[in-house]
């Protein structure tokens, strides 16, 4: 059965019918099961091979390595000796800092801190206050972008964040003394509540 669904992957392009040869089918439910199957095989292999000298986490298809810096091209040549039609890249640490997923991660000496990350594209569209729905939905959305923002970065990071969350609040209509509110006990939920988090360095793939 899984052959079947794996080798009848049809597309089409400018009204013709294709059939993929090589790879996985766009949008075929099989598709990213698989590829998260295949990627845990190659990073278990490489934990192994490597063992003790590398630390590796994974979330879909990003990967963030802590490694020694001599080390960086054997693994890349490693993982990309996997199968003639996977290749790899990746993004090195630059300046003591990197960015990854929604966090700039920096190298402070071999302290690791971190900060929310926001593309340069992102236009700061949240639920709009006026808009017609739920009150509920509207305070989840303000808590959501008050809870990554300060949540994700270190302390040190609060008070520039805090002017962004109230920049983008602004701007979708929300009452200051509502946001006021609800940064007050986001602040107060993170003080009280400190986890420790394991932050990375040095590249992602």
């Amino acid at each position: 059965m899984l052959d079947l669904c794996m080798s009848n992957g049809f597309f089409s392009f400018k009204n013709k019918m294709y059939l993929q040869k090589i790879g996985l089918a766009m949008d075929d439910l099989v598709s990213p099961v698989i590829s998260d199957i295949l990627l845990d095989d190659i990073f278990t292999k490489l934990n192994r091979c490597f063992n003790g000298d590398i630390f590796s986490k994974k979330f879909v298809d990003d990967s963030l390595l802590y490694v020694r810096t001599c080390k960086i091209n054997d693994i890349l040549s490693y993982i990309n000796s996997y199968h003639p039609n996977i290749k790899f890249t990746l993004e090195i640490q630059k300046d003591n800092f990197l960015q990854f997923l929604d966090l700039t991660i920096y190298n402070l000496n071999d302290k690791f801190i971190t900060e929310h990350y926001t593309k340069e594209t992102a236009c700061g569209r949240i639920l709009n206050y006026f808009s017609y729905n739920s009150h509920v939905h509207k305070i989840n959305a303000l808590n959501n972008l008050i809870n990554r923002h300060l949540s994700l970065s270190d302390g040190i990071f609060h008070k520039k964040h805090i002017a962004i969350i109230y920049k983008i609040a602004n701007d979708n209509c929300f009452p200051k003394n509502l946001v006021r509110k609800c940064v007050y006990c986001c602040v107060f939920y993170i003080i009280n509540n400190k986890k420790s988090r394991i932050n990375f360095q040095y590249f992602y793939i």
